[in-house]
């Protein structure tokens, strides 16, 4: 089916991963999947999904709170009052992170 070949495990980057059919319960791929992990990249993922269904207009403007300044683990170095779109945070959202 579309050049997949059926029985090949995927290749993916990722540390850990489990797609499953939540109807019957069956794990259909798992990577390291018992194995305890963080779930800061998921939370990531759950958040930008959240934004995208809520939110029609991804140019509007947020401005930054101090709590949101004060957050510790971003690379986008935003500040007090700072304004930046939906869209450009989302993508700060979703930067790689170490």
């Amino acid at each position: 089916m579309y050049g997949v070949e059926v029985n090949k495990m995927p290749q993916i980057n990722s540390r850990h991963a489990i797609v499953y059919d939540r109807s019957s319960g069956v794990i259909l791929y798992g990577k390291k999947e018992n194995e305890r992990c963080k779930m800061a990249s998921t939370t990531k993922i759950m958040t930008a999904i959240i934004v995208l269904e809520n939110e029609e207009n991804l140019d509007k403007k947020i401005k930054v709170s101090r709590k949101a300044a004060g957050t510790g683990g971003s690379r986008l170095g935003l500040k007090k009052d700072d304004e930046i779109s939906i869209k450009d945070l989302l993508y700060g959202l979703l930067m790689c992170s170490r």
